[in-house]
């Protein structure tokens, strides 16, 4: 549901880079990624996880970065790093066919 455009918080996204503030958004709908964000930030800092996608969001939802900085200041400025996969993903397909 993350690409549909009834997606609650696809929906919080879109009004967030149109200018509407989080405590609007909040009052008139439940958006279940909101609270979600900050307690993945949480658990992966107990357990020492480079998570840059969930702590930039959660730093746009409490307001410690603005939207549209998204990807020049938070995403573009990571290092290059090699990402592994341990299970090749037709496998992972395969698997889900079953």
């Amino acid at each position: 549901t993350a690409f549909g455009s009834l997606s609650r918080n696809r929906s919080c996204g879109i009004r967030l880079v149109k200018g509407e503030s989080l405590e609007d958004i909040l009052a008139t709908t439940t958006v279940e990624g909101v609270p979600t964000a900050e307690v993945a930030v949480m658990f992966a800092e107990q357990c020492n996880l480079h998570l840059p996608i969930f702590r930039t969001v959660n730093n746009i939802l409490q307001g410690k970065l603005k939207p549209e900085d998204f990807v020049v200041t938070a995403m573009m400025t990571l290092p290059l790093t090699m990402e592994a996969h341990t299970t090749p993903l037709s496998e992972v397909e395969a698997s889900s066919r079953n």
